[in-house]
């Protein structure tokens, strides 16, 4: 099932282009594989829900995948509740992935937690153990 979910979303990714206006970005490199992600967050400022996620990238399959999924997932949430969520948040979600590309997997989230981080302007850094470190 996994793998499958992981295909379908690298052939037809979500929100792949950088949009016109959004109200913050970020960009994110992973050093282990070199993938890298540069997402466009679009935030309803009233509400603080996240309204969208655009990205661009030079990634993995895995990667992007995980870079569409996320965009699903997290689309119209609170951002209290998105910068909860970890590698255990997709494996729930039914995005697992093997211990070697879990990296991969957790990238976008990453950059989503200190894209909001920024937009707060919080003086927090989210790692890549951060979120992998918790399950």
């Amino acid at each position: 099932m996994q793998s499958e979910l992981i295909m379908e979303y690298f052939r037809s990714p979500v929100n792949n282009f950088e949009p016109d206006t959004y109200t913050i970005t970020h960009h994110e490199g992973n050093k282990v594989c070199g993938d890298d992600i540069t997402i466009f967050l679009t935030l309803d400022e009233t509400t603080q829900t996240i309204i969208s996620l655009h990205y661009t990238w030079s990634p993995s399959m895995v990667t992007s995948a995980a870079a569409s999924f996320t965009a699903d997932l997290i689309a119209s949430k609170p951002i209290e509740e998105v910068i909860k969520r970890d590698y255990n948040t997709l494996k729930e979600e039914w995005f697992e992935v093997s211990t070697r590309r879990q990296r991969a997997a957790v990238i976008t989230l990453v950059a989503v937690r200190n894209a909001i981080n920024t937009y707060h302007n919080k003086q927090i850094v989210t790692t890549f153990d951060d979120l992998l470190d918790s399950y």
